[in-house]
């Protein structure tokens, strides 16, 4: 799990991306990043209205602390690493979470 997230850190976190919409293209950057263990996967749900905030505090090295209002959300699920504990409960691809936020360049 911990190489997971010094992947995240060190290989996404400050990446350039660009965005197209309908023939336009967007810049921008990956601000911050988070993987949500499965154990952290329930409370995280009750967190769709604060989830910035939420994340900034519950991850603290995670950049959601330093974002500015204007950035693009991706949340989607994953799997669990190997030496996780799993939800019997959820599927095989969703176990965790990943949270990435996009930055626009100005």
């Amino acid at each position: 799990m911990q190489r997971i997230e010094t992947r995240l850190n060190e290989c996404l976190r400050g990446s350039q991306v660009s965005l197209d919409q309908q023939g336009q293209t967007y810049s921008g950057e990956v601000a911050a990043a988070v993987r949500v263990p499965a154990v952290g996967v329930e409370e995280l749900s009750k967190h769709t209205m604060d989830l910035v905030p939420y994340l900034a505090q519950t991850y603290p090295e995670s950049g959601f602390a330093d974002l500015d209002e204007d950035v693009l959300l991706i949340y989607f699920c994953g799997r669990a690493a190997l030496d996780e504990l799993t939800d019997p409960n959820a599927g095989y691809w969703t176990q965790t979470r990943f949270v990435i936020a996009i930055e626009p360049e100005n």
